[in-house]
């Protein structure tokens, strides 16, 4: 072999090692950015729910305080089974609907698939251990 000829083999071999290893040093940053995109997507973005009242509510249990901005703020944070409609009938809320057993008792039929903020469905039990005499 001549010489000229191995020296051109040897710049080839460079030029060819050289775009390798361009490549896969190309090939390794795209990984990253993905594996980046791929964590942030799977990272749920913080949101902010900002609220206007007229009033503070003095604590965020209705049970212990019932003003004017907790009865404003119970209405947006908390269902209850039943609500009064703009004409004062009855309409159904968490319970799909309901009916007399007695003068002293009520049967509600509580919907299936009610969810708390959590995501964890509305287990019937919760509801009915406490309330039966």
């Amino acid at each position: 072999m001549k010489l000229s000829s191995m020296k051109s083999a040897g710049k080839f071999s460079l030029l060819a090692l050289t775009f390798i290893m361009s490549a896969m040093l190309l090939v390794g940053c795209g990984e990253g950015e993905k594996k980046q995109e791929a964590e942030k997507a799977a990272t749920p973005e913080k949101v902010v729910l900002k609220v206007a009242m007229d009033a503070d509510p003095v604590s965020l249990d209705p049970q212990v305080q019932l003003s004017g901005g907790m009865l404003q703020y119970s209405h947006m944070v908390f269902d209850s089974l039943v609500r009064y409609s703009k004409d004062m009938k009855f309409e159904p809320r968490l319970a799909e609907k309901w009916e007399r057993i007695d003068d002293n008792t009520m049967r509600f039929h509580l919907r299936k698939g009610v969810r708390f903020h959590s995501g964890n469905e509305l287990p019937l039990k919760t509801w009915s251990s406490p309330w039966i005499a």
